[in-house]
């Protein structure tokens, strides 16, 4: 009868898993961008999220995109609209562009602060618009990257980021179920022990 009530406070502890929250904090000071989608020198990071957050989640969703103290200095005659900071999947099958300053079409200085917030723009933001929120292939991987809707100089920097500036993409996530398992196990241990 004991193992029974263990087996059942499993299986309703592994029912109850819950998608958690996570938060990719991405340093963008000195990152910049030169050119188009893929070119070899704009700023892109390659994150494990599972060895960024330390544990073994999945179906990874992306569901906001937020900024702290982000200052976007052009160069090269470059518009601040032109500047797209975008997450995708490790094939880049999946995307999520976001154009931090639409409509600011002169070369400058602007700053984005979220406050706080996770907003995800409107799809389509992107070049080739049908841009989404999506999730996260298998391999629990992600590319942060910066681009250009347009090359202003060549080979030369389009824009960078003063140090300080901060982007912030939030995920929804699921606990594997082994690591759910291993949870109960040690839920179930503890109320055997209270039991004693």
């Amino acid at each position: 009868m004991k193992k029974l009530i263990t087996i059942g406070m499993l299986a309703s502890f592994g029912a109850a898993a819950q998608a958690v929250t996570l938060v990719l904090a991405v340093d963008l000071g000195g990152a910049g961008s030169y050119a188009g989608y893929g070119n070899a020198l704009n700023f892109m990071q390659t994150v494990n999220l599972d060895t960024y957050f330390g544990f073994d989640y999945s179906g990874y969703t992306l569901t906001g995109i937020g900024y702290e103290d982000a200052e976007w200095t052009t160069e090269n005659g470059s518009y601040l609209e032109e500047i797209i900071f975008s997450v995708e999947t490790s094939d880049g099958s999946a995307y999520f562009d976001n154009q931090l300053f639409p409509g600011q079409g002169a070369p400058g200085v602007a700053t984005i602060d979220s406050a706080g917030g996770f907003g995800l723009p409107l799809a389509g933001t992107g070049v080739g618009g049908g841009s989404t929120a999506f999730t996260v292939l298998p391999d629990d991987t992600v590319n942060v990257l910066l681009y250009e809707t347009f090359n202003d100089a060549g080979a030369a920097r389009d824009g960078v980021f003063s140090a300080g500036s901060k982007a912030y993409v939030r995920f929804e996530a699921v606990p594997e179920p082994a690591t759910m398992a291993a949870l109960g196990l040690g839920v179930a241990a503890l109320l055997r022990r209270r039991k004693k």
